[in-house]
Order: C-alpha cells, then sequence, then structure tokens
C-alpha cells in the first residue's frame, strides 16, 4: 500500500469480511513502509482483542482512507492538537515531518487524563531536536510534580501556542468530537481561517 501521513486503514483482524472491519488511524510515517504502525486504544470492543494476536497471524487492512493530511495545503506554519488516542495520526505526522526534514515552525499541544496517556511523549521529545517543534502538554488530573498544563485546553491556550500569524498556520485536529468542536471554534475566533483547519472524526449511527 501507499498512504500519507495522517491517513487511516480498516482494519480487520478476524476475516476479510468487510462488516467487521474497525478504522484505525496510521501512526507510522509513510517512509517506514512496507511497515505500517497503528496506535490503539482498548475499548472493550474489538480492541480488547488484540492483545491476543500472535506473531504471523493474517491481518486485512484496507488502505488509504481520509482527509487528515498536510498534503495538498498550504501553511506557513503547522499547529497540531491532539486529544487522548487522537495523538494516532498526529504522531504519523510528525514523524512524516521530521522523515522529511521540514523546516517550518510547529506547534502541539496534546492532552490526556493523566500523564501516562500521554502517548509517545519521550519520543515526541526527541523530535523536538529535528523539527522546530514547540510542545505543550495537559492532563485532567496531575500529580504533584506536575509542570504543565492543567484541564480543558481553553481559547486562550489555543491562542498562545499558534506558531505563527494566525491566517499563516494549517491546522489539524483530532481526538474526542466535543473537544476537536471547541478547538474549531477556538480557532476560528483566534483568526485561523477555515479552509485551513482540519479535523476527523469517526462517528456511527
Amino acid at each position: 500500500i501507499t498512504f500519507e501521513a495522517g491517513q487511516f486503514a480498516w482494519v480487520n483482524f478476524r476475516s476479510a469480511i468487510p462488516l467487521l472491519d474497525n478504522p484505525f488511524s496510521i501512526s507510522s510515517s509513510p517512509s517506514e513502509l512496507p511497515q505500517v504502525r497503528f496506535l490503539i486504544k482498548d475499548r472493550g470492543d474489538t480492541t480488547a482483542r488484540i492483545g491476543e494476536l500472535q506473531l504471523g497471524n493474517l491481518v486485512y487492512l484496507d488502505a488509504p482512507h481520509g482527509n487528515f493530511t498536510l498534503e495538498g495545503r498550504k501553511g506557513d506554519a503547522i499547529y497540531l492538537i491532539a486529544g487522548g488516542i487522537g495523538i494516532a495520526p498526529v504522531i504519523g505526522i510528525l514523524r512524516d515531518l521530521a522523515d522529511k526534514k521540514d523546516k517550518r515552525p510547529v506547534s502541539l499541544l496534546f492532552g490526556a487524563r493523566n500523564p501516562r496517556q500521554l502517548i509517545h511523549a519521550d519520543e515526541i521529545g526527541e523530535l523536538q531536536k529535528v523539527l522546530d517543534l514547540k510542545v505543550f502538554f495537559s492532563v485532567d488530573e496531575p500529580p504533584p510534580e506536575w509542570e504543565g498544563g492543567v484541564g480543558e485546553v481553553d481559547a486562550e491556550t489555543i491562542r498562545r501556542h499558534l506558531p505563527a500569524a494566525a491566517n499563516r498556520c494549517l491546522c489539524l485536529a483530532c481526538g474526542p468530537t466535543p473537544m476537536m468542536l471547541a478547538v474549531v471554534r477556538h480557532l476560528l475566533a483566534a483568526g485561523v481561517p477555515a479552509r485551513q483547519i482540519v479535523y476527523e472524526r469517526f462517528e456511527y449511527d
């Protein structure tokens, strides 16, 4: 397969029957092909059985899908906002930017319930040595020694961490739907044009 950083795959761990597929964001960089990595949260459905997989088990992939990418979009700076498992496509985008030695300024806002859920925090720190990357972590349940943000990422936090003038930023947000909708409102209020805001959500009726 080929894919752009930030896209997702329909994945089936049991059979080739499409009705049993689940969408998972690809967390690897395209330069890692033929290896493809995923970051998957155990939500008690199909995901609860992933730990039972053995090396060599057959897994079915239908990819690429989705439009949560930098490709074909303009921006002198990149603003990435992730909540919880929403870091999955975002870390793929960061890895791709590092592989391409992208020189644009990048800001990452990453929120989670507690510091243990700030997945890939160490790798993100290492990426700061390669990219012009500024990072802000926020948690809902801070330990006593916590020095980052606390609670919901609000409008002032969004505005403060813009990596450039609002009209020059390409902004991508991924996370729980209420968070993404709030982030979009805050970005628009900060002056980011709607055409430069990208988010993707998986919801089913």
